[in-house]
């Protein structure tokens, strides 16, 4: 299975937290994480974004680049506060012999604690910037490999 992790792009400053929208320079960077999928001719299986309103532009924004034509799911599972080992078992489930590729959009720091989770890193969380673009790969379970690609 292949997780293709984006962090939201830069939001506006301002606004209530759940309802920021992306700022141009996030719309930017949501379009170049789309592209970029896109030119490395990457096959989405499924989107699943937090619920807020930025990562749900960038989720958008990307899968209008894949011209993605299914149904972009909100979930719960990205929230902050959320277990990383929940997400991974849903993941888990939803896949077939290990052959999906699934796009995660969400916020930090939940996706860099996510992906130390995955990774079995000794550091508690991995740093993504904002637009950040990370693949990793998992096979029965178990961490194969975590590339950052932009």
């Amino acid at each position: 299975m292949e997780i293709y992790i984006v962090r939201h792009g830069k939001a506006l400053e301002g606004y209530i937290d759940e309802s920021r929208e992306l700022s141009e320079k996030g719309k930017k960077q949501a379009k170049r994480a789309g592209k970029c999928l896109k030119n490395s001719n990457i096959d989405i299986s499924e989107i699943f974004s937090s619920h807020l309103k930025r990562a749900v532009q960038t989720a958008e924004i990307i899968a209008k680049e894949l011209n993605f034509k299914s149904e972009i799911k909100t979930t719960e599972l990205l929230n902050p506060l959320s277990n990383p080992d929940e997400i991974l078992d849903h993941l888990q489930y939803k896949s077939r012999e290990d052959k999906d590729k699934f796009l995660l959009v969400g916020h930090q720091p939940f996706l860099g604690r996510m992906i130390a989770v995955f990774i079995k890193s000794d550091e508690e969380c991995v740093d993504l910037k904002k637009g950040c673009l990370c693949k990793i790969e998992i096979k029965n379970r178990k961490f194969e490999k975590l590339k950052h690609i932009i």
